[in-house]
């Protein structure tokens, strides 16, 4: 282990100042006035050295090893002080360009862990790009770094390795620093007794097992950490009290909740924007940036798939065909839709699809190879959690940054009920496909999972439950600017205080 002191940056100014960043390629401006960030600081107003940070090595299998940052680990010997995980934007490529970690998780009272994973994937010539984007290219990566050098192709992590690295550096904090930290007591021993007391040889009396002290945990992510923050905490929110931690809390500012619309549709030609329309200082990502990425983040379509990688497939389907390849044009979707005829044949015959181009099949003689047209899939409910999985959906904080089709279309971030007859097609994906939409719609699917599923047998018994209401307050939507006065800090530091007593 490597204990390492790093600067101290001093942020005396505060107020409205904007820390500029870079985040895949393009330039953002994020108020810190509204999410109160600040770099670490040794001030003297702050009593002690918060920036004395410790760097462990976490091997990642045969994938080489990632980096985890340990801010105030003194802290931690108390086994009820709680520890924040830290997922910074992007991966540690970008290492350089992270804005700062959020003030109310900078104080000489936090523990903090942060886990330096990797996403980041260098796009092949064969790859199909359309040439709208050619121009936008990504920030190709920096020579690997000394401490991450193990791993061969280090410049090459596209998904799933952000989330195995995620989970790597999880199973290390619980199940070996945090123990090391805080061992377990060993039970009192019963007091020796006279070998010529009767009750010695035939009573033993029992002794009390001691109580297992769980430390809690508040997961944090921001942009594609927020994704991984939030598959993390729904799959490690464990009910056991045999675990010596639980997930008390998690806040996901601005993340991206839904790749699939991403992947399965072309990039959409750049908006028109009227003048009179002001242009937002703190918006973290729109549409456009997702197009630009999606290839320097996933292999393929398929990925985007995955449920760790869109958290909403938890809770519904896709409701899309997926895509072989990337859509460039309106013709390659269309292509997709209308390729509904799939063979379908026994064990010996051919099963596929043409959505590749046409199909030859190899006909066998005697087999009966017969094709259908499939209907586009629909969307419909998921239930997550199952009854016997032992997780429940963790206490939820969506911190949402206003964006410019947001801003230009509706003033409210609460999503407004489809008009009657009015077709989904109808709907831009600049409508849908923005911070806003995305943590209220996954919101929205959280809060209905626990109305329906979890509370379903406590609602037989607790006749004064509204689950609809528990609901809402387990899973909690903020937008800077929504709390009067502008005190989101102080809205989210009431949040973490809540999470913790509960």
């Amino acid at each position: 282990m490597k204990k390492l002191l790093r600067g101290c940056v001093s942020t005396s100014q505060r107020g409205f100042n904007c820390l500029s960043i870079q985040t895949a390629g393009a330039a953002f401006r994020y108020s810190e006035s509204q999410l109160g960030l600040r770099q670490y600081s040794t001030s003297h107003e702050l009593g002690r050295d918060v920036n004395e940070v410790e760097t462990f090595d976490v091997t990642c299998g045969s994938a080489g090893s990632i980096t985890v940052d340990l801010y105030n680990k003194s802290l931690l010997t108390q086994p009820t002080h709680p520890l924040f995980l830290y997922l910074p934007s992007t991966g540690t490529h970008l290492r350089s360009n992270h804005p700062p970690i959020p003030s109310f998780l900078a104080s000489d009272t936090t523990a903090l862990a942060c886990i330096n994973y990797r996403w980041n994937r260098i796009s092949v010539s064969s790859q199909c790009v359309s040439t709208d984007l050619s121009s936008a290219s990504y920030p190709s990566p920096p020579p690997s770094p000394a401490l991450l050098s193990s791993h061969p192709s280090f410049a090459n992590h596209a998904f799933p390795t952000p989330l195995h690295d995620t989970l790597h550096a999880f199973n290390y904090l619980t199940k070996s620093l945090l123990p090391s930290l805080c061992p377990l007591e060993a039970p009192p021993k019963s007091p020796t007794k006279s070998p010529f007391s009767p009750r010695s040889r035939y009573y033993n009396p029992p002794t009390p097992a001691p109580s297992l002290i769980q430390r809690p945990l508040i997961i944090y992510g921001s942009y594609l950490g927020a994704t991984l923050a939030t598959s993390l905490a729904l799959t490690e929110s464990l009910l056991s009290k045999h675990l010596p931690y639980y997930i008390a809390g998690l806040i996901a500012a601005d993340g991206i909740y839904d790749w699939t619309h991403i992947s399965a549709s072309p990039p959409p030609p750049p908006l028109d924007t009227p003048s009179n329309i002001p242009q937002p200082t703190n918006t973290l990502w729109d549409i456009s940036q997702l197009y630009n990425i999606r290839t320097h983040l996933f292999t393929s379509p398929a990925s985007t798939f995955d449920a760790f990688a869109s958290p909403i497939l938890f809770f519904r389907t896709a409701g899309l065909h997926v895509p072989p390849t990337w859509p460039t044009t309106t013709k390659d979707v269309e292509k997709v839709q209308e390729a509904g005829e799939v063979l379908f044949g026994d064990e010996e015959g051919l099963i596929g699809s043409n959505l590749d181009g046409p199909l030859q099949p190899e006909i066998i003689p005697g087999k009966t190879i017969t094709t259908m047209d499939l209907a586009p899939p629909r969307k419909s409910h998921l239930k997550f959690q199952s009854k016997d999985s032992g997780i429940k959906i963790p206490k939820s904080l969506f911190l949402i940054s206003p964006s410019l089709s947001s801003q230009s279309t509706t003033q409210s971030t609460t999503p407004k009920k489809k008009a009657r007859g009015k077709k989904s097609q109808d709907l831009r994906l600049e409508d849908v496909i923005n911070p806003a939409g995305q943590a209220n719609e996954l919101a929205e699917a959280m809060r209905r999972s626990v109305a329906l599923h979890e509370l379903k047998d406590r609602k037989t018994w607790d006749y004064d439950l509204d689950p609809y209401a528990e609901a809402d307050k387990r899973v909690e939507v903020l937008e800077n600017g929504s709390v009067n006065g502008g005190n989101e800090r102080e809205r989210i530091q009431e949040w973490i205080e809540e999470s913790l007593e509960a």
